[in-house]
């Protein structure tokens, strides 16, 4: 490893430290009034573009095709115009924090939202773990979290253990967990136990415990794994798992 970049890896803790203090909490309450009025405004314009051209207005993005079922159809304002009166402020494309994205809910294709802070904060996550990685010859994994995951070891990285702010119930924080790959993710077990204990959801319900998260709420699961019930639990699922 060459001396600047012994220096970088040196400085990553405190860096990553500082960007955590940037974004949360103050700056999550940013942009946020106004969301469902904005998510109303572009599927009210989706809606119309695909009544008149029979296709969705998504950006064509080979890139995307291997990202989650709920971040892969990135709504494109550029097809919108004539239909919707402006971008609104809180989209990416205007200097917001939220990706507006459609996802398949309830057999509809409905308008979403992705905090794009979320993805920036586990990005610069992952350089800490790669960097570990890369000098450790090992990952930075604690205890087991479920059948190819694991809970993070911060304290091997010199890192304070971090957490994220759900987008879907206030004062709540969400767990990092991370795959056999080193890969990180947002576990939002939480959220599912509360809906389980809610009575808002049934124990024996089948398929991906995500589509809960985004059937009454304008946000999706960001950054997460699939997740099923196993025995009236729920647990993660390995990409590719069956």
């Amino acid at each position: 490893m060459n001396g600047w970049m012994r220096i970088l890896a040196g400085c990553l803790p405190a860096l990553l430290l500082l960007a955590a203090g940037c974004m949360y909490p103050e700056e999550r309450r940013l942009q946020t009034d106004r969301l469902p009025e904005h998510v109303a405004m572009v599927q009210s314009a989706a809606d119309q573009y695909w009544e008149q051209n029979r296709r969705f207005p998504i950006k064509e993005d080979p890139g995307r095709a291997k990202a989650s079922p709920y971040e892969k159809y990135v709504v494109d304002f550029s097809k919108l115009e004539g239909y919707i009166g402006q971008i609104p402020p809180s989209a990416f494309e205007m200097g917001g924090h939220f990706l507006y994205v459609l996802v398949v809910s309830e057999n509809k294709m409905q308008v979403r939202l992705v905090d794009l802070r979320v993805a920036d904060r586990l990005r610069d996550l992952q350089v800490a773990v790669d960097a570990f990685r890369d000098k450790k010859k090992r990952l930075p994994t604690a205890a087991s979290a479920g059948e190819g995951f694991y809970a993070v070891d911060f304290q091997a990285m010199g890192l304070e253990e971090e957490r994220i702010p759900s987008p879907y119930t206030a004062g709540l924080s969400l767990p990092l967990v991370m795959d056999r790959q080193g890969r990180l993710y947002v576990d939002y077990r939480p959220e599912i136990l509360r809906l389980l204990q809610e009575g808002k959801r049934k124990r024996d319900e089948a398929g991906d415990l995500r589509e809960w998260l985004i059937r009454d709420s304008i946000f999706v699961p960001a950054r997460s794994p699939a997740m099923r019930l196993k025995d009236g639990e729920p647990v993660l699922v390995e990409e590719g798992a069956g």
